[in-house]
This record gives structure tokens, C-alpha cells and sequence, in this order.
């Protein structure tokens, strides 16, 4: 895979990761509320001077461009824009939804998944087998749920025991930046100008 850079801010969870040529991606995350404005910065720096990289080195950036909280994909966004100021690098923006089902495949490659982040009041943004991406009501999400399906994300505690029954939690380890890395590694999305991004707002 070339160097990419990729940015995972869309949740709780702030997720960076490089690849790089003959190596497995490298990630560093938090999952500390709130720090995503500082860990950002933070962590591309020590992924970029640990490798002897800058910004113009790369051959592109990935971000997840959404759906979640304003506020993180807003941090994703600005600090993609400023940091590729000045430069051709294309950037590729990638459902959060879609990062996360890469993620969960590689445990359960032929299962039904259902990628979900909580909302507000009772909805969660939600991708399930079948259906786009769409803001949805929690009773909408328990009646897709089939017995071993998978439900990933943030914001299951809010279903119903009932609803969850004989069905496959897995819970933020999902959210990273190496799902993003996967969705732009199999070819699931175009590259844009970092000064046309814009996050996936419902």
C-alpha cells in the first residue's frame, strides 16, 4: 500500500494510521473524551517524524468523513485542510459506517453485520445489510436484528435485551483508521481535493 495517512475522529475514539510500503499500518488511538483536537496533532507528528515523513511525502490522505459527532468531524476536516494546504495530495473521505464493517469482516468475514453510532434521543446512524446509510429509530435497527448477526459499534447498551438476544456485540475496538485504510485499499471511494472535503452530516 502507498503512504497513507488516515484520520478516525468521527466518535469517541480518535484513531490516526500510517501505511507504508512493505509494512503493516501503524496506529496510534485514544479513547479519551474530549482530547481529539490534541491527540490529532499529537499522533500524526510522532507517526510522521517516527518515519522520517512529512506531510508532502504522502501519497494521499484518508479521513472518516462521517456520520458522528459534529464536533470530531469537524477536528478530522480542519485539521486535514490545514495540514495539506498548498499541496496536490489527494484525499480520500470514507463512511465511518463503511470503516467500521471493514473492521468487523476481519473476525466475521460471512456474517451479517450491522455498523451503528449512537444519536441523539433514540436514533443511531446505522448501516445494515441491505440498506444505505440512514439516521434510523433504535426499534427500526432491533427489527433487522437477526439471531448471529453483528451488531458493532457505539450505543448497543441503548437495545433492548430482548433485541440483542443470540446477536454478536462488538463494541469501539472497531473504530480505527485502519478500517479507513481498508475501504481505500479496496478501491471503495474516489479521491477528492482536500479543499472540497466536507464531512457526512445527517
Amino acid at each position: 500500500m502507498p503512504r497513507i495517512l488516515a484520520l478516525e475522529t468521527a466518535t469517541e475514539v480518535c484513531s490516526i494510521a500510517l501505511s507504508l510500503p512493505g509494512m503493516a499500518p501503524v496506529e496510534l488511538r485514544s479513547e479519551v473524551r474530549g482530547a481529539h483536537s490534541e491527540a490529532v496533532f499529537r499522533f500524526i507528528d510522532e507517526l510522521l517524524s517516527g518515519h522520517s515523513l512529512g506531510m508532502a511525502d504522502l501519497d494521499a490522505v484518508a479521513i472518516s468523513a462521517g456520520p458522528g459527532s459534529y464536533t470530531g468531524l469537524r477536528i478530522g476536516a480542519s485539521a486535514v485542510k490545514g495540514l495539506l494546504f498548498g499541496l496536490d495530495t489527494p484525499v480520500f473521505a470514507v463512511n465511518t459506517l463503511e470503516a467500521m464493517l471493514a473492521m468487523a469482516r476481519r473476525t466475521h468475514p460471512e456474517a451479517r453485520i450491522h455498523a451503528m453510532i449512537d444519536a441523539r434521543r433514540q436514533h443511531a446512524y446505522v448501516l445494515s445489510p441491505g440498506y444505505p446509510c440512514e439516521l434510523i429509530e433504535l426499534e427500526t435497527l432491533a427489527s433487522r436484528l437477526h439471531p448471529d448477526d453483528v451488531l458493532a459499534g457505539t450505543g448497543i447498551h441503548r437495545l433492548s435485551e430482548s433485541a440483542l438476544k443470540n446477536v454478536v456485540r462488538m463494541g469501539t475496538e472497531l473504530i480505527s483508521a485502519l478500517g479507513v485504510l481498508e475501504v481505500v485499499g479496496s478501491g471503495g471511494c474516489k479521491a477528492i481535493r482536500a479543499v472540497d472535503l466536507e464531512p457526512l452530516y445527517f
